[in-house]
């Protein structure tokens, strides 16, 4: 039977007195007595809520979220639907039930005018949305928790867990920008000082390492820092070494490390080691990473240590390194590290250049130990060594080992030309010239292509293929024209050309590499410039080459036959000085020189009006002239050139010397025509005319007589004898009219 009201209130008040004491064990009781008996509408969800309330204080959290439900359930409006939907989401929030108590706290938060439950409600709302993971919605709630006006003790935690969220969704801009805004504004001086370190950790990662250095040192000096100053010495650390700032990392982890926590040392020290090492320090390295291993000898960065050491000696040209690795070796470290080692002992051998020592050091390893990255560098410089000591034949397979496994490493061109070429030195000529097309086939961009071609051109040399390898030749200088080797390709395309008698198209390239190599191919180019040019009876070119020849190389040695070919060439087009210089070359030839070559100089050096050494000259042809008309013809030059010299009695005994060799004939003629042209110039003109009449008389020639005549007619004109002298220019004119007209003696 239903209480009269006053009676309610009664009761009501009974459990409150004992609920605002906090005797909440009495209150209990008394509610629920009180909801048990009275059904007034208005108190009733105070009566559960303080109900609910005394059993979460009791620790009885079934009895409280029976309360708390039974209020939520039978009521939505009022000033405890708000306090009542929070109690039950913490309930729920304890039991991991996340989306009843994310939809409690929601409501909470809508039915409280209290900022400070509103803004709590919203603050577990949004974790519980993350428990679910409702990401956007946990944004938003924390974003409506920072942006509450007034006293609000969740913002910073609301600023703190949107910036992880952020984080979490690589949203890092925005991240930052919440620690920075923590970092400046929250209450805790210590969540100031982790929101710095945050965010410089977060601008670390994202590449802002200028700002990444400049929040950690700030954070480091922030008293409040904390637990969080390992992570800020080490990331600051960090940052400076991936700037690749080592000095600094040098010198900040100097400062740090006295103060620096054990649990940091150890990552300081192997940071500032490695510095030292970039920075070419590699005794102080060494140092560091002895350090290191010292005083943690059992720590993750021992081994590493440890191994980083032994590169410290390597780098520093160490004498100690093969002992140290021998150690480090006996120590048994991984097999890995083991594998490294001896890569490293191999490595200094290598770069010292002991090539045949480095062979079985490199054999030595366990490359399948090595890790993945290395094994192609340390097959290579396997192959390499031997090559280098000689061993041709283990050094091509070696490299053909390299050139089936790695095909496309950075260093498979280079490993297939090594193999090409040390099949060459072993005499395998096809195996090599299909090694060097598949290198020019298959890597079209390889630098080892000039090399290719130019030792591919060379093997077909050596097989007499000389059309190929002038092609091939050709085809470098085409891709390469500017190849070190042009000067050789040149030479054996001119080469090639002139033994198959093309001359003209030989000329060209044995040119070129005459001027592009003066140690090696300046003489075998010339020589074959000159005989080409020779054969093909070009004379200015030929003298061309020759004087190019003779001026450059010391002891040119110019073909006898092309110096006599081009002193009588230019005799006979009355070119007389270069006649002259080519006679010289050619008479200085004590075992080539002809008794011939010694009159033309002479004859060349007359012309040139050079006398004496004409006479020079024509001294040693006398000395050598063993048939009377040979020595009559020296004579007789001799004559000429002591009339020049006005030496008239030598001349006259020349002459004469020459009559008695010549009795008779042309040579006798000419002795003749001589004996008037020294009668001339001693001043007997009458002597000298009857001499040059005479001669025209006894002697029939179609040059020497109408000389003869016109001689013997000027002689008489000089005389006065104008009729002598009309009577003889008549009879050359009758005779020879041809002769006459050309020098123009016709009326």
């Amino acid at each position: 039977t239903p209480q009269p009201s006053s009676m309610g209130e009664r009761q009501l008040n009974i459990a409150n007195a004992f609920f605002v004491r906090e005797m909440y064990d009495l209150a209990a009781p008394e509610y629920e007595k009180y909801l048990g008996q009275y059904l007034e509408p208005k108190l009733r969800p105070t009566a559960l809520f303080r109900l609910g309330e005394s059993y979460r204080k009791l620790g009885d959290r079934n009895a409280a979220r029976n309360a708390y439900k039974s209020l939520l359930l039978n009521y939505t409006e009022g000033e405890f639907i708000g306090p009542g939907s929070y109690r039950l989401a913490e309930i729920y929030m304890e039991d991991e039930n996340y989306s009843q108590a994310l939809a409690l706290y929601e409501r909470a938060a809508e039915k409280t005018d209290d900022p400070s439950v509103k803004n709590a409600a919203l603050f577990y709302a949004a974790r519980a949305c993350e428990k679910v993971f409702r990401r956007t919605g946990a944004r938003e709630k924390y974003q409506a928790v920072i942006k509450a006006e007034g006293k609000n003790p969740y913002r910073d935690a609301a600023r703190l867990a949107l910036a992880k969220l952020l984080l979490d969704s690589k949203r890092n801009e925005e991240a930052i920008a919440q620690f920075e805004a923590l970092s400046q504004d929250a209450e805790k001086p210590e969540l100031r000082a982790e929101a710095k370190v945050r965010a410089g950790l977060m601008k670390m990662d994202i590449g802002q390492k200028k700002e990444a250095v400049t929040d950690l040192r700030e954070a480091l000096k922030m008293p409040a820092i904390g637990e969080w100053q390992e992570s800020a010495q080490l990331g600051l650390v960090r940052v400076l070494y991936e700037s690749e700032a080592y000095q600094d990392v040098v010198d900040t982890t100097r400062e740090m490390l006295p103060g620096a926590q054990e649990k940091a040392r150890a990552e300081l020290l192997m940071m500032a080691g490695n510095s030292h090492r970039r920075l070419d320090q590699f005794e102080e390295a060494g140092k560091i990473f002895g350090q290191v291993v010292e005083e943690f000898p059992k720590s993750e960065y021992a081994d590493e240590a440890r191994y980083s050491r032994l590169i410290s000696l390597y780098n520093a040209q160490d004498q100690n390194l093969d002992a140290a690795i021998d150690e480090f070796i006996g120590g048994n470290p991984p097999d890995e590290k083991k594998a490294q080692a001896r890569l490293l002992k191999a490595e200094a051998l290598f770069r010292d250049q002991k090539y045949a020592e480095a062979a079985p050091a490199y054999e030595a390893i366990d490359r399948e130990s090595l890790p993945e990255k290395m094994r192609p560098d340390a097959l290579f410089k396997l192959g390499w060594s031997l090559f280098e000591a000689g061993q041709s034949e283990p050094a091509a397979a070696t490299f053909a080992t390299f050139m089936e496994k790695y095909p496309r490493d950075a260093l498979a061109s280079t490993a297939l030309a090594r193999m090409a070429i040390a099949r060459q030195r072993s005499g395998d000529f096809p195996g090599a010239l299909k090694d060097f097309n598949q290198l020019l086939e298959e890597y079209p961009k390889a630098k080892e292509r000039e090399l290719a071609l130019q030792q591919m051109a060379l093997i077909l040399g050596q097989r007499k293929e000389n059309a190929l390898m002038a092609e091939t030749f050709q085809k470098l200088l085409k891709e390469f024209p500017e190849t070190a080797a042009a000067a050789q390709a040149n030479f054996w395309i001119g080469w090639s050309a002139f033994e198959d008698k093309a001359y003209t198209e030989a000329i060209e390239p044995l040119s070129k590499a005459s001027e592009q190599g003066q140690e090696e191919f300046f003489e075998r180019a010339m020589l074959r410039v000159i005989l080409a040019n020779f054969y093909l009876e070009r004379r200015d070119a030929v003298a061309e080459a020759v004087d190019k020849f003779v001026a450059e190389e010391t002891n040119a040695k110019v073909p006898t036959e092309v110096l006599r070919w081009l002193g009588e060439r230019f005799s006979e087009a009355a070119e007389f000085e270069p006649a002259a210089k080519y006679l010289t070359l050619l008479t200085g030839r004590e075992s080539e020189r002809q008794t011939e070559d010694w009159l033309r100089l002479a004859r060349a050096r007359f012309e040139l009006k050079d006398y004496s050494a004409a006479q020079e000259a024509i001294a040693p042809y006398l000395a050598a002239a063993a048939q009377p008309s040979e020595q009559a013809t020296g004579l007789l030059l001799r004559g000429r050139i002591e009339l020049a010299e006005k030496n008239y009695p030598a001349a006259q005994e020349s002459i004469n010397q020459a009559l008695e060799r010549q009795p008779e004939g042309r040579l006798n003629a000419e002795g003749r025509m001589l004996t008037g042209d020294l009668a001339m110039a001693q001043g007997d003109t009458s002597e000298a005319a009857k001499i040059y009449l005479s001669l025209s008389v006894v002697f029939d020639d179609d040059k020497m007589t109408p000389l003869a005549m016109e001689k013997a007619y000027k002689a008489y004109q000089q005389l006065g004898d104008e009729e002598a002298s009309r009577k003889t220019l008549n009879s050359l004119q009758t005779r020879f009219p041809e002769y006459s007209q050309k020098n123009g003696l016709l009326n």
